[in-house]
């Protein structure tokens, strides 16, 4: 009795573990602004990611001030994630544009953890791959893949624009400086002031000349003098 207990409470817990259904929704928002919505019902499950332990359906977006609850005014991911119990009947999910919704930002959405890859992509209000009447409804991507996960992404490969268009600008060149009124007004007053000390150097050098050459003079003016002297002298000896 306690053995059959036991087998069947293992069998239950084999079948439950084998059923067991999980799929993730996770965000990567790359426009610099606005908050992502992972919507269900009238309820905002996440801005970030969340792991459901059952099937999923219901929308998400990037709320970015202009957004209805539902998505109104923008575009939304529409999705639904859930293990096949019939082929054909597995996840799927779309981009859709269908009025009151509109194109606002670029959107992406690709799954993985099965299907990996596959999605759709929409970076104009013109784009192929979303919804804009219900009828549209080849635009859905499908997959079959038990447990399939979704990366929904906002301004796809935005950051990595600016990051680039950053790094091209051109640098000032730090070599070159215009000169301002005040430094041209310097170099003036630095001038002047070399060409008066030039002027004052050679004035110097000139009065210094000069005196020598009195000096001179004189010296050969007393040794004359002197010599004539001597010379008187010695004529009124003899």
């Amino acid at each position: 009795m306690a053995f059959t207990f036991i087998l069947g409470l293992t069998l239950f817990l084999l079948t439950a573990l084998v059923n067991a259904e999980t799929h993730i929704v996770k965000f990567d928002n790359q426009c610099g602004f606005g908050t992502p919505q992972l919507i269900q019902g009238n309820q905002v499950l996440t801005t970030t990611e969340y792991t459901f332990n059952a099937s999923y359906s219901g929308i998400a977006y990037l709320q970015t001030g202009t957004c209805g609850f539902n998505g109104e005014k923008c575009g939304t991911v529409e999705m639904t994630l859930i293990n096949a119990i019939v082929a054909g009947g597995g996840s799927s999910a779309d981009i859709s544009y269908i009025p009151p919704l509109k194109y606002s930002i670029p959107y992406k959405f690709e799954f993985y953890g099965g299907c990996d890859g596959q999605g759709a992509s929409c970076s104009s209000p013109e784009c192929s791959e979303a919804f804009y009447t219900p009828d549209q409804t080849y635009v859905q991507v499908a997959c079959q893949t038990d447990n399939v996960n979704i990366l929904i992404t906002f301004c796809d490969g935005f950051a990595a624009s600016s990051s680039a268009a950053s790094s091209t600008e051109p640098e000032s060149s730090s070599s070159t400086k215009v000169p301002s009124t005040s430094d041209s007004s310097m170099q003036a007053s630095a001038t002047e002031a070399t060409t008066i000390d030039i002027t004052s150097t050679a004035s110097a050098a000139s009065s210094t000349s000069s005196s020598r050459r009195c000096q001179n003079r004189r010296r050969r003016i007393d040794s004359l003098s002197y010599g004539l002297r001597a010379h008187r002298h010695r004529s009124s000896v003899s």
